[in-house]
């Protein structure tokens, strides 16, 4: 009898623990393809956006976070530096004439290069 209830409760540890994992799992997939917020720099996360060039709406990474602290310093922009480029960043390039999508020597022009 002892050994019965010991495997009900593993069983039943086990089933907690595997719908703990999928509802993590479920809510992180969804956030990530949550439409962006209207006036904040929240945007969707897409597989190619994290690999660098073009840089567009929804890029992330070094890149993205060197044009923030450039506009942000040299053309004193007020925009958060998190290295997602969203749409206060794409507002702020568009300003000083850059477009997106941003290819890398279009990066290096913002930069004087």
């Amino acid at each position: 009898m002892k050994k019965n209830k010991k495997l009900i409760f593993w069983i039943a540890g086990l089933l907690i623990l595997a719908y703990v994992i999928w509802h993590f799992v479920k809510k992180r997939a969804t956030s990530a393809h949550e439409a962006a917020l209207p006036g904040t720099n929240h945007v969707p996360i897409s597989p190619a956006s994290l690999t660098g060039f073009p840089l567009k709406q929804g890029s992330r990474g070094k890149y993205v976070t060197a044009l923030q602290q450039y506009l942000k310093d040299a053309k004193k922009e007020s925009l958060t530096v998190d290295g997602i480029l969203g749409p206060k960043t794409a507002a702020a390039l568009s300003k000083y004439g850059f477009s997106l999508p941003m290819e890398n020597a279009a990066f290096n022009k913002v930069f004087g290069k």
